[in-house]
């Protein structure tokens, strides 16, 4: 009992310490542990987690995972309107039969990309690439 309430406290006070609670733009809790670390163009980017997991990353990448955290609608509209947010222009969006959705990006600094938004199994899979 007397845990439960020092971990209470200690929550309610970090979050008054550090401004009170943020709600964020697209809200999420936060991605699943993992050793790979958000690409640098999104490094500081409000993207929809949900529990997600970075399964690989590099500079010009990012592929993330999802199993049962989120439906594939949700997946397919929270991503593109996490990218827009963050001033990413998604362009020309196409859904397949099995829910796979594919799309060209605009970044903020002229360059393109792809998204990619399929499933694979029980799996889905948000896969980013800028091209050079």
């Amino acid at each position: 009992m007397r845990t439960s309430i020092a971990v209470l406290l200690t929550t309610v006070f970090l979050a008054t310490a550090c401004g009170g609670p943020v709600t964020p733009t697209h809200p999420r809790n936060e991605r699943s542990f993992g050793f790979k670390e958000v690409m640098p163009a999104l490094a500081n980017a409000d993207l929809p987690w949900y529990g997600g997991m970075i399964e690989r990353s590099s500079e010009n990448g990012m592929t993330v995972s999802y199993g049962k955290e989120l439906t594939p609608d949700q997946i397919r509209e929270f991503w593109p309107a996490a990218l827009e947010a963050e001033g990413w222009k998604v362009k020309e969006p196409s859904l397949s039969g099995n829910g796979r959705l594919d799309a060209l990006l605009e970044l903020p600094d002229g360059r393109g990309g792809t998204l990619t938004i399929r499933p694979e199994g029980t799996v889905w899979w948000v896969i980013l690439i800028i091209n050079d």
